[in-house]
């Protein structure tokens, strides 16, 4: 008995023509066999079916990483609770590149008289096989195992494995997962994992919910030759906010290119001491850069910190600078001062000083030094009259760093006079925006002589 005509796909046996729509194993011997185990357990390299007890290739012969789980195993062993498993996901694993189905796994223990307390399932080759039979000849040296999963409720418990220890010789599992609502991707380290052939190709236990019901959707389950990334760390981020005394009811943030820049609920820092010093602790990959800045809000309105320029700290991040980080493993950053590079113990007190001159406020106008130590926040920048017409401010400024700022005044129902100060040497720079500011850099504690508004020199000069 021989196979040939690998080009049509025919077996020829005993005058006998067969289109199987297979190649075939092109040996001057063909392989015998009963069945297409014979055939897995002689060459589980390739898949090969058996027919008319002649070992033949299957359509693509040798298989090859990627493999997509969904094209080779079937979730159809089942343990513990019963669930209802589909494969309509409202959405997609978003980044993901959506091989094979999105499935979703339903899991109600309440609506049951007595509860395992947990669902499991099992993706098998052929389906049904616990490892009675051989299973899929999957290629070795396979590395990882990648999926995305999620789940309709925050917080919903899973662990996923690949292999079964009776039936491939083999078992791997996750830690338990606490899942998000949104897509995340996960691996399992298949590395150095001796198997012939792969019975059980993916398995997920779903933990029964503390009330009600559960649905876990899991997408583009990929077996592959590429290692795993490195596991993501922990970072704490410090910020000392001492220098910007912050009224009770104010919120701090660290934000950045992990969570797109989103000042939000997840963003908040902590001050569990009231010491001033917030801190929050963000997952990141291992050696991927990411940008951040810490802010803080104030009712409605929010203050993202500016990097001056020239700092040690600061990288380009368009119209402004951010703070940058390559993350490489479970680390406490240092306590930085909001908008510098170092502590708040490099602060310098600067009081800065404004003469109106001849200028006449109404009722309830306010005079206003703004600046990047305070965030360009007029609200934290009120000056109080001291003499005549001055008015001054004690500010905190990073010793050795540019710092610009400008005097404005606030009256009720009028827009905020800004004062536009001539572009002189040693008292002002032209800013990135097409505006004049003062700029000042301090070396030490100092008290700045008065200015007159809008000038570089004392009034009447």
């Amino acid at each position: 008995m021989r196979a040939i005509d690998g080009r049509i796909g025919t077996l020829v046996a005993s005058g006998l023509a067969l289109s199987l729509g297979c190649s075939v194993v092109l040996d001057t011997t063909a392989r015998q066999c009963d069945s297409d185990s014979d055939c897995r357990r002689a060459s589980p390299s390739l898949s090969l079916a058996c027919v008319d007890h002649v070992c033949v290739e299957r359509d693509g012969g040798v298989q090859e990483f990627p493999i997509v789980v969904d094209d080779h195993f079937e979730p159809t062993g089942f343990r513990g609770d019963p669930v209802e498993a589909s494969v309509d996901c409202p959405v997609r694993a978003t980044g993901a590149e959506q091989r094979g189905d999105c499935h979703v796994i339903a899991y109600d223990p309440s609506a049951l008289e007595e509860s395992a307390n947990y669902a499991s399932v099992t993706w098998q080759s052929p389906g049904g096989n616990w490892g009675d039979e051989y299973g899929f000849a999957m290629p070795s040296d396979a590395r990882s195992v990648s999926f995305y999963a999620w789940a309709d409720v925050a917080g919903a418990n899973a662990v996923f494995g690949v292999g079964h220890r009776d039936g491939d010789g083999f078992e791997l599992r996750t830690p338990p997962i606490a899942l998000g609502t949104t897509p995340r991707q996960y691996w399992i380290d298949v590395t150095d994992t001796q198997y012939d052939d792969v019975a059980n190709g993916f398995t997920l236990e779903l933990a029964a919910p503390s009330s009600g019901a559960v649905r876990l959707f899991v997408d583009d389950i990929v077996w592959d030759e590429m290692p795993p990334p490195a596991p993501p760390v922990d970072v704490t981020f410090q910020v000392d906010m001492t220098a910007r005394a912050l009224p009770d009811g104010c919120t701090v943030y660290v934000y950045g290119t992990w969570n797109d820049w989103a000042l939000d609920a997840d963003a908040t820092m902590s001050d569990a001491d009231g010491d001033d010093v917030f801190t929050a602790t963000v997952t990141l990959p291992v050696g991927a850069a990411v940008r951040y800045k810490f802010a803080y809000s104030c009712g409605d309105m929010r203050y993202p910190e500016t990097i001056p320029n020239g700092s040690t700290c600061g990288v380009d991040g368009g119209d402004y600078l951010d703070r940058a980080l390559t993350p490489a493993e479970t680390a406490t950053l240092p306590t930085v001062c909001f908008g510098a590079c170092e502590g708040c113990d490099g602060q310098v007190d600067v009081t800065l000083q404004v003469d109106l001159g001849t200028m006449t406020l109404g009722a309830g106008c306010t005079v206003h030094a703004p600046g990047v130590f305070n965030d360009w926040n007029r609200g934290a920048a009120v000056m109080t009259n001291t003499t005549g017409n001055v008015y001054a401010i004690g500010v905190s400024m990073p010793a050795g760093l540019v710092q610009e700022y400008k005097f404005a005044i606030d009256c009720p129902g009028q827009s905020t006079r800004w004062e536009e100060p001539p572009l002189v040497e040693g008292c002002t720079v032209a800013s990135d925006g097409g505006y004049r500011n003062r700029a000042y850099t301090a070396s030490g504690p100092i008290t700045l002589d008065p200015v007159c508004f809008g000038t570089c020199a004392p009034c009447g000069t």
